[in-house]
């Protein structure tokens, strides 16, 4: 056991990341998706300490952190993808789970980099569901735990589609706009 234990340990460190990418190279069925989140709450937040599930609440396969300025820039898997949970990961795990299929998007081309939008979130995590616990049984038993949708808006903006240019000036495919739906 003695002799596994290193192993683990690089396995686990392995798996944390922010999510965010390095560059726009894609698998053949993945896509690049950014746009930015900010949010309309009654106490500031720090974007930093966001992390943005897609696609599912438990294992963390498809998230992101935003950064600095609540950008989040990322691959996904071809298809439709949706925000699954919020996360707010100062002084504890605050987390808002995402009712299925309301904020989604379809991302149909592989050769393509999608910006979903700015989007703005109504929520003060402060006052919402807290895990007294990280890991996979806090996981568990919150995973289902869904209250009223959070109010999303969804805009346009060119200083977006600018600082994603500013970010990854190399990037060659075409930038396509296709906004976040919110149903």
């Amino acid at each position: 056991m003695r002799k596994l234990l290193p192993f683990i340990c690089l396995l686990l460190l392995a798996g944390c990341g922010t999510g965010r990418i390095a560059s726009t190279e894609t698998k053949p069925h993945e896509v690049i998706v950014f746009g930015r989140m900010t949010f309309a709450g009654n106490l500031p937040l720090t974007s930093s300490k966001v992390l943005v599930h897609f696609n599912e609440r438990l294992w963390g396969k498809n998230m992101v952190w935003l950064d600095e300025e609540g950008y989040f820039y990322t691959r996904l898997p071809l298809g439709e993808n949706e925000i699954s949970l919020l996360e707010y990961r100062k002084d504890a795990d605050f987390f808002a789970n995402i009712p299925r299929g309301y904020a989604s998007v379809n991302l149909e081309e592989a050769d393509k980099i999608y910006y979903v939008g700015d989007i703005t979130v109504e929520w003060t995590p402060y006052f919402s569901a807290v895990r007294n616990n990280r890991g996979i049984a806090s996981a568990l038993a919150y995973i289902n735990y869904v209250e009223e949708a959070l109010p999303f808006t969804v805009t346009s903006s060119e200083s977006s589609l600018d600082y994603f240019k500013r970010k990854f000036p190399d990037a060659t495919k075409e930038i396509v706009v296709t906004y976040l739906k919110i149903e």
